[in-house]
């Protein structure tokens, strides 16, 4: 391939092979007595002060989700829920689902009927999610499996529709140990219903029933007061440029590149599913801002097997098959190091039998200025990719100064690596437009009920899911000083203070080769990494609860299993903090790093303009 696929060619080509029409039809036969019959609602759109000129038509669209969903709470969890072909409904909070006709799709996922539920994630401040149901490829009789769900017998025998579905409340640990610790400092709820909606935005008595049952918010898709997650209107050229690329024998490597908030995390999840129904895909993470598959900080390739049904902190146990720590969130401090990882990861992913004949899709970082531009350029030329999705906003800010086509890419002089030559690179591009900007609120953020987490909570946040799946608090590990190499990424240490910098830290596990360790002229001190540049494999994170110098030991808390921490000699750290909930919420008699309040002025805390009062 060494041309672009004209995205309104190939769209036109696809519309002509899709039926124009698409029939939505209410099963008549269903007996609507076992189920609601709300009147219609009351909402309304937000008047958007770009769009005054619109329709006055905008009031009295209907949003009742009952005119397209039926439903029956069948016990204190669950609920059962009808919905007619090709029709959905959003969500905010956590839900299961199981389907016992017809089909869903839920973030370019399509599954069928299963006897195990499905756990879907749609927090506060990410689009929403939306479930969309289908009818089956045949009719059947489905009155064995609503008696199972816990259906009275003459009620199974008169449910019927297009796709039926049983909705349960979800509840789990670590979501519940998320929530609290968050909630330290930021009251945000992230994944339970909302209680506080205005009225003119709340649902009739019947659904809010069957919120409070499920604990989520479920939205009518006319409704505008939260994101809500829209597929775009060419995304289906990406998968027909992957069947391209395997048609003549290559592997498919679609790099996703634009700006922040332009809604490449989005983008990535729903091409993943969409790849994941012909085989797994390989999934190369660039990102140490916003990690798709590991805690803040690190570089990753991950082989997804299974469907992303929600945010990167609700899959972030999911093991990876490379990992390194970088170090730092902001690559503007690491440049040549981010280069050096990059380069070792797609090595990797070159070299593994196992990837051979899979999809690759990359995540990239949402810098598109500067060192950002050129980090980038850099990656495109030394990976080889078959693809570049460019998403543009249309806020100029957000977009790169000029689209990653392959003659630009490579003659640019836009290049941090010196290393770098320019190639006679052969891709596809393909420029989408950010589909949350293409609805009338004049930026991604406004007229958003849920808003937007700020950067350092949705960070905060994947940690946090990490330390409560791995079942904090975690085990409690005593090494000795000697058997330790310390290393700082982030910034420069003297070597006699590097405890100062480890006390209290997030830290990054690895082996390291000895000839890159400098050692000590005591022999009972630990050791110090004599260059910053290697890409040792992460083996793990954990977090150094206490160093006992007169015992010559570190007290390591880590949820890695013993005999890999055998393995390490090497601990990292870098720029990522532990959220400062995990030490505000122990209040434990004998907290370590915990103090009392003090009646003393001077042990205020400093702030401008102030002056110490005489104590009293």
């Amino acid at each position: 391939m060494n041309c672009d696929i004209n995205v309104e060619t190939m769209n036109n080509i696809l519309k002509g092979a899709m039926p124009k029409d698409r029939d939505i039809e209410t099963n008549s036969e269903l007996d609507t007595s076992a189920f609601n019959s709300s009147m219609q609602s009351e909402a309304s759109d937000f008047d958007h002060e770009d769009c005054m000129e619109d329709n006055l038509e905008e009031d009295t669209i209907n949003r009742d989700l009952a005119e397209f969903m039926k439903f029956k709470i069948i016990s204190k969890d669950k609920a059962l829920v009808i919905l007619d072909h090709d029709s959905n409904f959003y969500f905010k909070g956590k839900i299961q689902v199981k389907i016992l006709k017809g089909k869903l799709e839920v973030l370019g996922h399509s599954f069928g009927p299963s006897s195990k539920f499905v756990s879907v994630y749609s927090p506060r401040g990410y689009s929403l999610l939306d479930v969309h149901g289908y009818r089956g490829d045949a009719e059947e009789d489905i009155a064995d499996r609503l008696l199972a769900e816990g259906v009275a017998f003459d009620e199974s025998k008169l449910i019927t529709g297009d796709c039926v579905f049983v909705a349960k409340k979800l509840i789990e640990d670590w979501t519940q140990f998320l929530q609290k610790n968050l909630n330290v400092k930021t009251k945000i709820n992230l994944l339970h219903r909302d209680i506080n909606i205005p009225v003119e935005f709340q649902n009739n008595e019947e659904i809010v029933k069957v919120e409070k049952v499920l604990d989520v918010n479920l939205v009518h898709p006319a409704n505008d007061y939260s994101r809500l997650f829209k597929i775009g209107e060419n995304w289906d050229l990406a998968l027909t440029s992957a069947e391209i690329s395997q048609n003549n024998d290559i592997d498919p490597k679609i790099v996703v590149a634009g700006g922040k908030g332009v809604g490449k995390s989005t983008f990535l999840r729903w091409l993943t599913n969409k790849l994941l129904v012909k085989s797994p895909v390989v999934f190369l993470d660039l990102d140490p801002g916003q990690a798709e598959l590991t805690v803040p900080g690190y570089l990753s390739v991950g082989l997804i097997e299974k469907p992303i049904l929600g945010p990167n902190f609700a899959h972030v146990e999911r093991p990876t098959e490379l990992s390194v720590y970088l170090g730092d969130i902001n690559v503007a401090n690491c440049p040549d190091r981010f280069i050096k990882v990059t380069k070792r990861l797609i090595d990797f992913v070159r070299e593994e039998a196992r990837f051979k004949n899979l999809p690759m899709v990359v995540n990239t970082m949402g810098w598109c200025r500067g060192v950002g531009l050129m980090l980038v350029v850099d990656t495109i030329r030394y990976l080889q990719p078959s693809t570049i999705v460019q998403l543009h906003s249309r806020f100029h800010r957000k977009n790169y100064p000029y689209s990653l086509d392959q003659n630009t890419v490579a003659t640019s002089r836009d290049s941090w690596d010196s290393t770098s030559r320019s190639q006679n690179l052969s891709y596809s591009l393909l420029e989408f437009l950010a589909v949350p900007e293409s609805v009338s609120a004049k930026d991604m953020r406004s007229k958003d009920y849920w808003g937007l987490p700020d950067p350092r909570t949705t960070r905060e946040a994947v940690i946090l899911s990490s330390l409560g799946k791995a079942g904090w608090p975690c085990p409690v590990y005593k090494i000795p000083l000697t058997s330790l190499t310390l290393g700082v990424l982030h910034t420069r240490v003297d070597p006699s203070c590097m405890l100062a910098v480890f006390n209290l830290a997030l830290v990054d596990l690895c082996l390291v080769d000895v000839k890159h360790v400098m050692k000590p002229a005591n022999g009972l001190m630990y050791r110090v990494l004599e260059a910053t540049n290697n890409t040792m494999p992460s083996l793990g994170w954990g977090l150094v609860r206490n160093i006992d110098m007169t015992a010559g030991v570190l007290y390591l808390v880590t949820s890695i299993p013993s005999k890999v921490l055998d393995k390490v000699n090497c601990l990292l750290v870098g720029s990522t903090k532990l959220p400062d909930s995990i030490i505000l919420s122990n209040k434990q008699k004998g907290s370590p790093y915990l103090a009392t309040s003090s009646a003393n002025p001077l042990d205020c805390a400093w702030q401008r303009h102030h002056k110490p009062r005489g104590h009293q």
